[in-house]
């Protein structure tokens, strides 16, 4: 049977401390940027909201973490833990393609248009590959066939 504590093995008691560390540090990551961008230029950007989106999902993934420790044997705790430990890596992706396109199309403006068009292809790949991401990993909590299993 597959383990339910995919990242970062069996939660114990100092999951707690240093959980609420990095809980602490994403959320004044997420909301300090946000806000100081938001406010010194008088508008939102979208990646600074993928940005909060990336500290949220990090801060639940964590909150879920320490609230497994109590409980060692919900699934649906780690299962939703670990596809929101996912969906973060994802939004950190995006927003790292994004953030190349425009630097390299800045730096090398005679390759512009390739590498933007590779990169934005690139950046639409990620929509199929968060939903098989979580497929697999629904699947691999929620299966009791004994040969999916011995394949997960």
């Amino acid at each position: 049977m597959a383990s339910p504590y995919q990242a970062g093995g069996l939660p114990d008691h100092t999951d707690v401390a240093v959980g609420s560390v990095f809980i602490a540090v994403f959320a004044l990551a997420g909301i300090g940027l946000h806000l100081r961008t938001s406010h010194t230029y008088g508008h939102k950007f979208v990646w600074t909201l993928a940005l909060l989106l990336f500290c949220l999902a990090r801060i639940l993934a964590i909150g879920l973490r320490i609230a497994l420790k109590d409980d060692l044997h919900n699934k649906a705790l780690a299962c939703i833990g670990q596809i929101l430990l996912s969906a973060g890596v994802a939004i950190l992706f995006v927003v790292n393609i994004q953030m190349s396109r425009r630097f390299w199309c800045q730096l090398h403006p005679q390759h512009a248009k390739w590498v933007s068009r590779g990169l934005t292809g690139a950046a639409y790949l990620v929509d199929p590959l968060v939903i098989i991401v979580i497929v697999a990993i629904i699947q691999t909590y929620a299966a009791t066939d004994p040969h999916v299993l011995s394949i997960d």
